[in-house]
């Protein structure tokens, strides 16, 4: 794992690192440490999400319960984006493009990081990689992202489908074979991938299993991570902390 991060964050430094930006990071952490109420520093990496909507149903997931509390499923607009952007690009080193909706369904997508990469900043997706074919592939290398976490639990479609429900791994493992043919095509190393398998007790068993695949589509890093157990009652959890003041205390 700190390969992968260490190589990103190497590259963010020699490729987007101005005076400026050093200057801000330095204040920046000076202001955490210190612990100050009123920050003078602007943020080094930032969060925009280019869609609130996803193709899975993930039941862990905001956006695949499809609660009818959540808002209404929509795209951010590469003009809102630039917006947004375009007050923190002179302090940023690198912008996430996700958050709970799936980032390769917005069509306006590679423009988005292609301006991003124009006004050196770094850029990085987190995707089910469900959405993708062979030109996206090509526009993705070309657009400039630096890194690309993929959300895979599982190496059997009936092990990987019972959390990335109306997810396709067969689908999944061709992409990554798109996306790294594209890579070696353009003789480029980015974007590094990341396949990141969260564990459930229904899948710990094929945590190995998955690994040697990835390393068999020339994956950058394989990471895992442990699921809260109690993940999947999103409902139940919520509902705990709601009618529990005392540990709706400990959170802040």
């Amino acid at each position: 794992m700190r390969y992968t991060a260490n190589k990103k964050y190497l590259y963010y430094l020699q490729k987007f690192a101005t005076a400026k930006k050093l200057k801000n990071l330095a204040l920046n952490k000076y202001e955490h440490y210190a612990k100050k109420k009123t920050l003078r520093s602007f943020p080094y990496k930032v969060t925009i999400d280019p869609s609130s909507y996803c193709n899975l149903r993930c039941p862990a997931c905001h956006t695949g319960t499809k609660h009818s509390e959540m808002i209404k499923p929509s795209m951010l607009k590469l003009e809102d984006y630039k917006t947004i952007f375009n007050q923190v690009k002179d302090y940023t080193f690198s912008i996430a493009l996700y958050n709970w909706g799936e980032p390769f369904l917005n069509k306006e997508i590679f423009d988005i990081i292609s301006y991003t990469k124009e006004n050196n900043v770094g850029s990085t997706l987190h995707s089910n990689f469900n959405v993708f074919n062979e030109k996206m592939a090509d526009e993705l290398v070309r657009s400039g992202l630096t890194h690309i976490y993929m959300s895979i639990d599982g190496a059997t479609q009936d092990v990987y489908n019972q959390y990335r429900i109306k997810g396709n791994l067969e689908k999944v493992l061709y992409n990554i074979k798109l996306l790294t043919e594209a890579k070696a095509k353009h003789k480029s190393i980015f974007p590094l991938i990341t396949w990141k398998y969260l564990t459930f007790s229904h899948n710990e068993h094929q945590v190995k299993e998955a690994e040697q695949i990835a390393k068999s589509l020339n994956v950058n890093n394989y990471e895992t991570f442990v699921a809260r157990p109690k993940l999947n009652d999103i409902y139940d959890d919520a509902n705990e902390y709601k009618n529990n003041p005392a540990k709706m205390a400990t959170l802040k």
